[in-house]
């Protein structure tokens, strides 16, 4: 079930509603049948892969909190992880490897075309997580079926995250919780500003990114440097807006899930973009990858490599596809090479009295790093490595600073001057929608501002965000935006 449909409007409220009036012994009961309702709505079959999955890991946990030998609690951890990635790995890979045999070895081996599970990708680490947890500390295992198979399939996270921790979603569902007016409210700023960042900001930049790459020889150099702009714009948009709904679906159930972005969009290097995008992946990678790779612990060489395993596995994790590998690659070459600048960096700014905290600078370097992932967005968007070449080739060369030449890149994409304008406004209430759900510092748009004056701009903000919603949806119910999420596919 897609949280853009109607049948999630009509879902939640009913999952909500029957959630606060049932006994607390039935919660997880009916929390666990509704999550397990909204996986089968458009995945009937693979719900039981799903729940194997649960199954799996839960027997695993009890075999290891058990304390029976070092053997088998290795054997228990083996068993998840290898049957786990086993079978990420045929649904997810089997074609890649067989595309990549046929292709180094010119054989010709027919393609499975397997469909791939929606959601894999993500409950299968958030599996995984809770075994190496356990393996670390068997004191975590958890004897309760009921609440280990809700914590891998409830609803919200289930199909795009947040990659949760069992530590810090498990305990929530125990917790005999009451009605709180703050977690409502909470709840539907997050669902507001979800929908409005899936619907009036990704939506709408794909409906251009979508004409540039549909046809690469129509688009100049410059028409690609905005399509990359605007595919970064689409991918964060429809990402952080499906986490912003499943965090406010989940406060409406009284359960706070982790925060997954934090504002990348306004990062002033590359470094601090890779930890405020998609941070429960990054985090993941971090705790069950880099660290027991070594992480920094054994010299600057072996860190480096240690981040480009990291950054190779997070691109091959996004899509059995080169694109992604590049895209990896070229995420861990870039954050590499800014971490061995840096100290000349400031070593410059300080020979050259250059504020380097100035509002200035922090602007310049925030939009070098949003031209580096207008380019990571080129490898992440096109359907092939030839394809992203050939685009890339145009992205440097040729460019041209004349009218006629900026004027053709927009026409190329279809932006008119007042879509251009539309996408200016999206973006300005995008920033305003971020103060008006995650900061607490008393401004008008906050949560924390309490007056009458700044009431009434927030409930007019509310107002408009709906009204924009509700239009934005109607021309997507008419077919002239594509509405599903990105994140699906992986």
């Amino acid at each position: 079930m897609s949280f853009i449909s109607l049948a999630f409007l009509i879902f939640l409220p009913v999952t909500v509603l029957v959630y606060w009036h049932v006994p607390f012994r039935i919660k997880k009961i009916w929390l666990l049948a509704m999550s397990i309702f909204f996986y089968a709505w458009g995945e009937p079959f693979y719900v039981f892969l799903m729940l194997f999955s649960a199954t799996l890991d839960y027997v695993c946990g009890r075999v290891i909190g058990a304390r029976i030998s070092p053997a088998a609690s290795k054997a228990a951890l083996l068993a998840s992880v290898f049957i786990n990635l086993g079978l990420l790995g045929i649904f997810k890979y089997t074609d890649f490897a067989i595309s990549t045999v046929n292709s180094l070895l010119h054989t010709s081996f027919p393609l499975k075309n397997l469909p791939l599970p929606i959601g894999i990708s993500f409950y299968t680490f958030q599996t995984m997580s809770y075994t190496i947890d356990v393996y670390r500390d068997p004191d975590k295992a958890e004897k309760n079926f009921l609440y280990y198979a809700l914590y891998v399939s409830f609803f919200p996270q289930l199909v795009a995250g947040p990659i949760e921790r069992a530590g810090n979603l498990l305990h929530q569902f125990m917790e005999d919780k009451k009605p709180n007016e703050e977690d409502f409210r909470q709840g539907f700023r997050l669902l507001l500003y979800g929908f409005f960042k899936k619907v009036c900001v990704a939506d709408f930049a794909g409906s251009f990114v979508n004409t540039a790459f549909s046809d690469p020889s129509l688009v100049n150099g410059l028409g690609f440097w905005l399509a990359g702009l605007l595919f970064t714009i689409q991918i964060y948009g429809d990402f952080s807006g499906y986490s912003d709904i499943a965090t406010g679906s989940a406060r409406l159930l009284g359960i706070r899930l982790t925060k997954n972005f934090n504002r990348p969009l306004k990062a002033t290097s590359f470094r601090d973009y890779g930890s405020q995008w998609h941070i429960s992946l990054s985090t993941w990678f971090m705790e069950y990858v880099y660290f027991p790779l070594g992480g920094s612990r054994k010299g600057r060489f072996r860190k480096y490599v240690n981040n480009m395993i990291v950054f190779l596995l997070s691109g091959l994790w996004h899509g059995a596809n080169w694109t992604f590998v590049a895209w990896g690659a070229f995420l861990g070459v870039t954050t590499i090479t800014e971490d061995l600048i840096r100290p000349y960096y400031h070593k410059a700014c300080d020979f050259l009295r250059i504020d380097n905290s100035s509002a200035f600078v922090l602007r310049v370097r925030n939009i070098i790093v949003l031209l580096l992932v207008a380019i990571t967005s080129i490898f992440f968007r096109s359907r092939d490595i030839g394809e992203a070449a050939q685009i890339l080739g145009k992205m440097f060369g040729g460019l041209s600073v004349s009218v006629p030449f900026a004027a053709s890149a927009l026409e190329s994409l279809g932006m008119t001057l007042p879509y251009f304008l539309q996408m200016l406004l999206s973006l300005f209430l995008l920033d305003r929608g971020y103060t008006m759900c995650w900061k607490t510092d008393g401004t008008v748009f906050s949560p924390a501002a309490t007056d009458h004056s700044s009431s009434a701009l927030r409930f007019m903000t509310y107002l408009f965000f709906l009204l924009a919603i509700l239009a934005m949806w109607l021309m997507a119910a008419s077919g002239n935006i594509q509405s599903k999420f990105i994140y699906f596919q992986f």
